[in-house]
């Protein structure tokens, strides 16, 4: 019975590849990182919008327990990401 609604489906895969072969299939659309979506882009033959929002920018945090007492390599790393 057609009620005039929009269907909310939400359906969560184990990866990219299952997005990507469901979007393959018109099952829908997906959101992902770009250089996942430029991979599938030219084996499935999707196409890739960018998306030009605010709200697609992501912040990220670099999370430790303690700085100091990381390994050599780790807070080389650290410190290099963290450098303005």
């Amino acid at each position: 019975m057609d009620l005039g609604q929009p269907v909310k489906l939400r359906i969560r895969t184990s990866g990219f590849d299952a997005v990507s072969r469901m979007v393959h299939a018109g099952l829908g659309v997906a959101i992902m990182p770009q250089l996942v979506a430029e991979s599938y882009r030219t084996l499935l033959k999707l196409a890739a919008i960018p998306l030009d929002e605010p709200w697609a920018t992501r912040a990220l945090d670099l999370c430790v327990r303690d700085v100091a007492s990381l390994p050599a390599a780790a807070r080389l790393l650290v410190d290099h990401l963290t450098k303005a």
